[in-house]
């Protein structure tokens, strides 16, 4: 589940909480703080919703967002909790929700998630790559 925080909007724990309940396959976040983004992840959700909590109240003004993984492809391990940076930019961040095109899918070797494989490989090269078919 991908919960946008427009600037300005409340943040209510409650109703992340309840986001985490069915999608508990680890948690991450990013708060914009100026010219950086602040980012969080872990597998406990009420562990990361309380450390989001805090730079939230500090950045109340600037935008956010929560996402609970629901794994569909990779396991479920710390390194492929969203959101990931891409293009080599620490303020360009992926997260994303559902399942990406063949292309991204991991093989049996590859530990990664398609989002993972996704932020690294396709859309942090120098060219992106078509993830559709042509």
């Amino acid at each position: 589940m991908l919960t946008y925080l427009p600037a300005g909007t409340q943040l209510d724990t409650t109703t992340l909480a309840n986001g985490t309940v069915h999608n508990n396959d680890g948690h991450g976040y990013a708060i914009v703080d100026g010219d950086r983004i602040i980012t969080g992840r872990g597998m406990n959700a009420a562990a990361v919703i309380d450390e989001f909590t805090a730079p939230r109240g500090l950045h109340p003004d600037q935008p956010a967002l929560f996402h609970s993984r629901f794994a569909t492809h990779g396991p479920v391990t710390d390194d492929n909790i969203h959101p990931f940076p891409i293009g080599g930019d620490p303020r360009t961040l992926l997260a994303h929700n559902g399942v990406l095109p063949q292309e991204a899918h991991p093989s049996r070797q590859d530990p990664r998630s398609d989002t993972r494989i996704a932020a690294v490989n396709i859309l942090s090269a120098d060219r992106f790559i078509a993830l559709a078919p042509r």
